[in-house]
């Protein structure tokens, strides 16, 4: 695209060349529109490195073909305008440049769903108990310690989503917190949704309730005393 800019300002730069004052306002036309797409591109290719190295997507190959196509293009239209500067006004031109800025959008949205997915799968099953996670820490210091980070890990993950990481520190602080996550599920208990206690836990949080005889099984009466919940949970007579 930055040859499309030097050919632009040479063809401006030389009055004998009538064919390029006469297609100068074109050149300007593609340009306005095709520099917010190359910076475009250009922050989702940056993005996607430092993305994938924290959480994998399979949007992102997607996405980098689109990247790819896109480059293609812009090599393809800048050596046929080089050649033929009057090109720019032909149909295909046109339709060159349309396809690179739908390239380029395409990889935006590609890779920020991409982005939103993996991180809403880490979170999840978490979401719908973060209050409750929060309330395990009425019982001991430690315990009140591991039930902050988890929340907080869940909040910023999920404030992560809006956006794909820009920067190295950006990506490593989305690290840190799904580490964070990981850890405190396994200090509180919870590791993995396969276990007993994390599903009789998120079964409490949610509209249906847990039913009493979960409470009862081994492996969950332990954790509950363990971790000296009896006094949060309450039994009531459903509807």
């Amino acid at each position: 695209m930055k040859t499309l800019a030097n050919l632009k300002e040479r063809l401006e730069a030389l009055p004998g060349r009538r064919t390029g004052r006469e297609h100068a306002g074109r050149y300007a036309q593609f340009l306005a529109n095709t520099i917010p797409a190359k910076e475009k591109l250009i922050l989702v290719h940056g993005a996607i490195s430092i993305a994938a190295p924290v959480l994998p997507s399979p949007n992102y190959p997607v996405a980098r073909k689109s990247i790819t196509s896109a480059a293609n293009i812009a090599k393809r239209l800048a050596d046929k305008l080089d050649a033929d500067p009057a090109f720019v006004s032909k149909d295909g031109a046109e339709e060159s440049f349309l396809r690179l800025k739908e390239n380029a959008a395409d990889a935006a949205k590609k890779a920020q769903d991409g982005w939103q997915d993996a991180l809403q799968a880490q979170i999840e099953k978490w979401e719908l108990i973060a209050d409750v996670i929060a309330r395990l820490g009425s019982g001991s210091q430690s315990l009140k310690s591991q039930a902050a980070r988890l929340k907080s890990a869940v909040d910023s993950l999920r404030a992560a989503r809006a956006s794909l990481p820009q920067t190295q520190k950006a990506g490593a602080a989305v690290k840190e917190n799904l580490d964070q996550l990981s850890d405190s599920v396994a200090k509180l208990g919870l590791a993995g949704s396969d276990t007993l206690f994390g599903k009789f836990l998120q079964a409490t949080a949610s509209e249906q309730g847990a039913p009493l005889c979960d409470a009862y099984d081994e492996a969950v009466a332990q954790q509950i005393k363990t971790l000296k919940l009896c006094h949060i949970f309450r039994v009531r007579l459903s509807s």
